[in-house]
């Protein structure tokens, strides 16, 4: 059988329908521009600020892919050009659903349709669970909320953990001068001579992120020069997650590590600092086999909250506690302890031989440090297979902190280390297994 075809009358209604919908799409467009406020300012005058500003927030914050919401985005012109330049998804929400309606046809334009994403929503009440979103952006909205105040916990409350919100207004400083700055002047001119009714300046965006109630150590304010006022908010990231799963994939290979240390320590009694990764990998086992009190010298606030949970659990919270401090100004008077114990600093640690010097200041004359790397000490190599990509598919996962580890030292940069450090040290080295491990002795 032939290909069916519509009679010629068919055809002639079809292709009218189709002319009928072409321009029925542009009464719509043209209807709904007429809603939209600052529609002609935002393509038109304002159109060069967009493109910096999201060039801006790939640069300050290193933002390539995850989740946007651009709060208060008008027609999302924000949000594509971040779309444009990332794999970041973006969430334009406005409270005005003529905007919505209209960036929605804006996205489909310009080959961005899932890309950006238009929402219908008040920035004071966002539909959008916690936590949802890696950058919260917001260009001259928050001068119109009624409650600022409460738009801002909105802002909090739907980042990640390690995200970040820029909120405010003004002219983006990557912008050049010779484009912006006439910008700026305009509008600061505009504004003075005819202020736009509900207008709150923002001026005291500090004081409002108090009274939202976002910490000091969280946000900065920051000023613009000729019209620019922002918010900077970073939610602290949450690693506690990481920390348990690494420790509970690697309990293995640190229970072998501690029976060993405690072998060749040959200490049973007194004080025992463990630095290095953090997170009581050693002491716990080690406190299971001696008599020892142990602190451990945590990386991070996270590190040190699974640490105190695992010794908990572990029934020997009264004799290991963890904090968190610095390798490089441990918390400690000379002489403090017996034995130092450490695994995967040297991997981490910004200055090594400040780290090593440290050490050897806390340890009591006669007592012993023995730090490491890599593999446990006296392992053999039928297990090197199964540890190396554990160890690297958990440094490497999305959810561990920044700073991860750098590749593993060789014996002689560890050598050149301590030597700078001026210690008494000797290499552990069994086997042809890669891994360095050291003894300090004082």
């Amino acid at each position: 059988m032939g290909a069916h075809r519509l009679p010629l009358p068919g055809v002639i209604c079809w292709l009218m329908m189709g002319t009928s919908a072409v321009a029925w799409a542009g009464d719509l467009k043209a209807e709904l521009i007429e809603k939209v406020p600052f529609y002609e300012t935002v393509t038109g005058a304002f159109a060069p600020l967009y493109p910096a500003f999201a060039r801006q927030m790939v640069e300050d914050y290193g933002i390539t892919e995850g989740v946007c919401v651009d709060v208060g985005s008008s027609v999302g012109m924000f949000s594509m050009e971040l779309a444009k330049i990332t794999r970041v998804k973006c969430y334009a929400l406005d409270i005005n659903p003529a905007a919505v309606r209209l960036c929605g046809i804006l996205a489909d334009e310009a080959g961005l349709t899932g890309r950006v994403v238009p929402i219908e929503g008040d920035a004071q009440a966002m539909p959008f669970s916690d936590g949802f979103a890696d950058l919260v952006f917001s260009r001259g909205s928050i001068p119109f909320w009624p409650d600022r105040e409460a738009g801002v916990r909105e802002c909090y409350r739907i980042l990640k953990p390690g995200g970040v919100a820029y909120i405010g207004g003004g002219f983006s400083r990557v912008l050049d001068p010779a484009v912006r700055d006439p910008i700026a002047r305009h509008r600061s001119e505009q504004m003075r001579k005819d202020p736009e009714p509900g207008f709150q300046p923002l001026s005291d965006l500090a004081q409002v992120a108090r009274g939202a109630g976002i910490p000091e150590s969280q946000f900065r304010f920051i000023q613009e020069p000729i019209a620019g006022w922002w918010l900077e908010i970073r939610k602290p990231a949450d690693y506690s997650g990481w920390y348990r799963r690494w420790h509970a994939q690697m309990r293995p290979w640190h229970t072998q590590m501690a029976e060993q240390i405690v072998k060749r320590a040959g200490t049973r009694n007194g004080r025992c600092l463990e630095l290095g990764w953090g997170a009581g990998g050693l002491s716990v086992p080690m406190a299971a086999m001696t008599e020892m009190d142990f602190i451990v010298g945590a990386y991070d606030g996270d590190a040190a909250v699974v640490a105190n949970q695992q010794a908990r659990e572990a029934g020997c919270a009264h004799r290991v506690q963890a904090l968190a401090m610095d390798p490089e100004r441990l918390l400690f008077r000379d002489n403090r302890f017996d034995l130092v114990v450490g695994h995967a600093g040297a991997a981490l640690w910004h200055n090594p031989d400040r780290v090593y010097a440290e050490v050897n200041r806390v340890l009591k004359p006669g007592g012993i440090a023995i730090l490491g790397t890599g593999m446990p000490p006296e392992c053999g190599k039928e297990h090197e297979k199964a540890f190396r990509p554990l160890a690297k598919s958990l440094r490497e996962a999305t959810d561990a902190p920044p700073d991860g580890f750098k590749r593993c030292p060789e014996p002689e940069t560890v050598g050149a280390w301590l030597d700078e450090a001026k210690v008494k040290w000797s290499f552990w080295v069994t086997g042809d297994i890669h891994c360095v491990w050291i003894v300090i002795h004082k």
